[in-house]
């Protein structure tokens, strides 16, 4: 009989832990069809004999790395639900119930997600699971995304399984493994289900797990892999294993080095970038005096400092290091200017139209080049009913800004775009994230466009929480000048928008009962919203192409 579920279990010299795994897994009270499946990867102790002795199929991986495994285990399953866990890690009696019961509450749901308890270790552990498995919990019941998958709780369909990504490290696998679910269907996380693991690894102190293990084994190993799609940085120590401290410092100290490699990002050609500089860096470290390891930690907390450092002037609404990038305007009366970003997107942002006009309040639609050429015709309504267009980037990239030119000739394309639908040249622009940077601005300057900030909404309206949330703090933020950004798109990619429509309705009454007058962003900042058309032949052939 097929089994319900395949419960896999990556193993690495685990003899001291995976019996009591394995004790708490046979003890469910789940009464259908399940299978433990125990990978050795590479062990040299008893964990698969002991594995054996207590009833689980084992199965080798000889290739190392975690994600080797629960790829063999995962190939190997023949449950309907696979469920990732791991050695060090118990699981109360009703945990595979709870999950099942989730399950068949409705068949769209692709995984089941649930947090973990550090059962010992020092107390500071405990309150970070508890904390930042809250945090998780917050976003779910705030957006219904599931933001964060640990390996040792996580059930997902097997049909709805595409593979691991091997290149990863530990880390990486539950976080590619959450992003491929979340496009397949519903990713439900329950809080109350919560698995019991070992604190063993953080018995290197708050310091070294925060800004070693956790922001340069875990997220910058899964963004540089990912990025360069093979392994550049590798995983971060086994802890049962008796390494020298210089050997792991030495790790540390290259991992720092890569940290300050990729704050360089967005001046260079990163995958070439990383995959040339990252070899080199760990050679030169194999002669790094052990007992640096104090400034190897102050170097990687400075990073951290200074990676925070570098989204406020890049990327803050409110920076203004490398020229004006006007966020807000004149404060002497009550005046505010709606914005709305990523757009057309329909029928989103009709329906903000419609609306808008029905209550003679004008506005500023800043758009995206690809998302016009889809719904061309919404861009021509909009300008006619007198709300000013701007351009808002040809295909809303992130990786447009890390290529010289790029950036600038989606520009200019989307400026053809918007010409030949309005008849008149956009002068405002608006880049995607806020991005700013010195060559950006200058290059801005030389077009006569205007560049335009603004305050969002709200932190998470992009994430489409609910209406009421996101009118509540957009009403607290608005000042007499302020320019409100919210979004009538998504990353130029459309999606549902319906709160955002109602948030808008519920911000504008509020904020004309309050006596705020709303004016359009050229006339809040006094600048022209448009250069008149040039009327060649060259210009009349692009827009018949």
């Amino acid at each position: 009989m097929k089994p319900r579920f395949s419960v896999v279990i990556p193993c690495y010299n685990e003899a001291g832990y995976v019996a009591d795994a394995l004790h708490s897994l046979r003890e469910q009270s789940y009464d259908s069809e399940y299978e433990i499946i125990v990978v050795d990867n590479n062990c040299t102790d008893r964990t698969a004999d002991i594995a054996r002795e207590l009833g689980a199929r084992v199965v080798t991986e000889i290739n190392p790395g975690v994600c080797n495994a629960r790829q063999k285990g995962t190939q190997a399953s023949s449950g309907e639900i696979v469920i990732s866990a791991d050695a060090d890690t118990t699981y109360a009696p009703g945990w595979l119930a709870k999950i099942d019961q989730i399950f068949r509450s409705d068949e769209r749901i692709v995984a089941v997600v649930g947090p973990c308890r550090y059962i010992d270790g020092p107390l500071w552990g405990r309150a970070y699971a508890r904390l930042l498995f809250g945090a998780v919990n917050l976003v779910y019941r705030a957006t219904g995304r599931t933001c964060y998958a640990t390996a040792t709780n996580i059930a997902f369909r097997r049909t709805c399984w595409s593979g691991y990504d091997v290149n990863l490290t530990q880390g990486g696998d539950e976080l590619d493994l959450l992003r491929k679910l979340r496009r397949k269907g519903r990713v439900v996380y329950d809080n109350t289900n919560p698995t019991n693991t070992s604190g063993r690894r953080l018995t290197r102190g708050l310091v070294y797990n925060l800004f070693v293990t956790l922001l340069v084994f875990y997220l910058l190993a899964y963004f540089v892999n990912r990025l360069c799609r093979r392994r550049v940085l590798g995983s971060a120590p086994a802890y049962r294993n008796n390494r020298s401290a210089s050997s792991r410092h030495m790790q540390a100290a290259a991992s720092a080095v890569l940290v300050a490699l990729l704050l360089l990002l967005p001046f260079a050609q990163p995958r070439h970038y990383i995959a040339r500089t990252s070899h080199s860096v760990v050679n030169y470290l194999q002669v790094l005096d052990s007992d640096g390891h104090r400034m190897i930690v102050l170097s990687l907390a400075g990073l951290f400092v200074a990676g925070l450092g570098a989204y406020w002037v890049l990327m803050s609404p409110y920076s203004q290091l490398f020229g004006p990038y006007p966020w807000r305007g004149d404060r002497t009366e009550r005046v505010v200017a709606l914005t709305f970003d990523d757009g057309p997107n329909e029928p989103y942002t009709s329906r903000i139209v419609d609306y808008l006009n029905s209550r003679n309040v004008k506005a500023t639609f800043f758009q995206v080049g690809q998302c016009v050429e889809r719904f061309p015709n919404t861009t021509a309504t909009i300008a006619a009913t007198g709300h000013v267009v701007g351009n808002h980037s040809l295909t809303h990239r992130f990786g447009t800004y890390l290529r010289p030119g790029r950036f600038e000739r989606e520009l200019e394309r989307t400026q053809q775009i918007l010409r030949c639908r309005l008849g008149k040249t956009p002068a405002l622009v608006r880049s995607p994230w806020l991005w700013r940077q010195p060559t950006l601005l200058r290059m801005l300057s030389k077009r006569a466009l205007q560049p335009v900030s603004g305050v969002f909404c709200h932190a998470f309206e992009v994430f489409q929480l609910d209406a009421a949330t996101i009118a509540r703090r957009a009403v607290a933020k608005t000042r007499p000048g302020t320019i409100l950004i919210f979004h009538d798109g998504f990353d130029g990619r459309g999606g549902d928008r319906s709160q955002t429509v109602q948030a808008v309705k519920i911000t504008t009454e509020a904020l004309l009962a309050q006596g705020y007058r709303f004016v359009t962003v050229d006339e809040l900042l006094h600048v022209p919203a448009y250069h008149q058309a040039r009327s060649s032949h060259r210009d009349l052939d692009d827009c018949v192409s």
